[in-house]
């Protein structure tokens, strides 16, 4: 091999597309997975979006061995090859474990905990009425409200995603969980705050 060939190895970037191709797919997931739930229509680009982007890699992968056997393509120092053939997969994996865990929305939340606090505390004294379904939305913080409920013993419930088939939002009790009506599920977040899942 050449000194230029070996310059050019050593030297082996990213290439721009892909590049451009993993900042957006880092940008699309936190924003897929930066609510309280993630819409059904955002999990199939997940999926699909995923495989397509497999199956590419794989093609790319194929061509440039095969290039590389029959010397058309210089050889890359191992550890530079996985690092320019894994990125792809590993960014694929990363992300999709960081949205799924919940991360994101936590992230979102707590940047939005004073004002969520301002807002319960609205509604609890009644100078903010809850809100129906098909109310306007409201922004609380970071968040887009769709729904507010105020019940007893002071518990607000948001809703501000759907989830699936159904919904999600965040809850507020400060004393014991949040009352359970229908399938609701709740996980705790911080202080009176839950993560609340509504099924029906």
């Amino acid at each position: 091999m050449s000194g230029t060939d070996k310059a050019g190895c050593a030297k082996t970037p990213l290439k721009r597309p892909v590049v451009v191709l993993l900042a957006v797919w880092w940008v699309f997931i936190f924003v897929a997975f930066c609510d309280a739930g993630t819409e059904l229509l955002v999990v199939l680009p997940v999926f699909y979006g995923g495989l397509l982007w497999g199956i590419v890699w794989v093609v790319r992968l194929i061509r440039f061995l095969m290039k590389q056997r029959s010397g058309l393509a210089p050889e890359m120092p191992r550890g530079r090859a996985l690092f320019y053939w894994g990125i792809e997969p590993a960014t694929y994996v990363v992300t999709v474990v960081l949205g799924l865990s919940g991360i994101f929305w936590q992230i979102r939340f707590r940047l939005s905990a004073s004002a969520f606090d301002a807002y319960a505390a609205e509604v609890i004294a009644g100078r903010t009425s809850p809100q129906r379904r098909d109310s306007d939305k409201r922004w609380v913080g970071l968040f887009r409200v769709k729904e507010t409920e105020l019940l007893e013993a002071g518990v607000v419930r948001l809703i501000t995603a759907a989830d699936g088939f159904d919904d999600a939002g965040f809850a507020r009790s400060p004393n014991t969980p949040p009352p359970i009506v229908g399938e609701d599920s709740y996980t705790h977040i911080v202080g009176p705050w839950y993560h609340w899942h509504r099924s029906w």
